[in-house]
């Protein structure tokens, strides 16, 4: 055997034994790189919204805190009226018809409260100025002339001027709370004046 092939031989060997050893020490389960999830793809892989923040209560806009402060001041001065008018009136058509007002009135406040609380916006307590001088020229009237003062300026001018901000507001509006209040208020403010119409006096 020549020194020459006995060398190619050993050198042979030897790369063998180089990429024998390189195998053996390369793990056998070599975990795959792990590629960014986009936001969107980890909303899908959490249905629940578990570990992602809720947002708050948008707050309302400026048309829509004016609309909710002056639908609340309308049913102050409805239901004020209509406790006025339940002292005050000799008719017992308007009794009724202002017991069935206060009742309706409430409700209807009482749900506009709760959509304030949920937007962080407090409803006016007390009555306008307007609503005052209102209320002290009807307490200056009795009888009759209560009634009809009553029928008029509460029963069908004031329900005519809340349908009309209602409906003026559900066209502006994009509050899905106040959308869904409107609907529901609506209809009642409609049979107030109705009610009141149909009072013969």
């Amino acid at each position: 055997m020549t020194k020459r092939t006995l060398a190619h031989i050993l050198i042979s060997l030897g790369v063998l034994s180089a990429a024998s050893m390189s195998h053996a020490a390369e793990p056998e389960n070599t975990p795959k790189a792990s590629r960014n999830i986009r936001g969107d793809e980890a909303r899908n892989n959490n249905p629940e919204g578990e570990g992602l923040a809720k947002s708050a209560p948008a707050r309302l806009g400026r048309a829509d805190r004016a609309f909710i402060t002056k639908a609340a001041e309308g049913r102050l001065f409805e239901m004020a009226v209509a406790e006025l008018a339940a002292k005050r009136s000799s008719d017992a058509r308007v009794k009724a018809f202002s017991a069935w007002s206060i009742k309706e009135n409430q409700q209807a406040l009482q749900a506009l409260k709760q959509i304030g609380v949920s937007h962080n916006y407090p409803l006016p307590e007390e009555l306008t100025d307007e609503s005052r001088k209102v209320i002290a020229r009807l307490e200056k009237m009795s009888g009759r002339n209560f009634d009809r003062s009553y029928r008029q300026e509460v029963g069908i001018k004031a329900n005519e001027q809340d349908i009309d901000l209602l409906k003026r507001s559900k066209r502006a509006t994009r509050n899905e709370d106040l959308i869904t209040w409107i609907d529901q208020t609506l209809p009642n403010l409609e049979r107030q004046k109705a009610r009141a119409l149909e009072l013969k006096i």
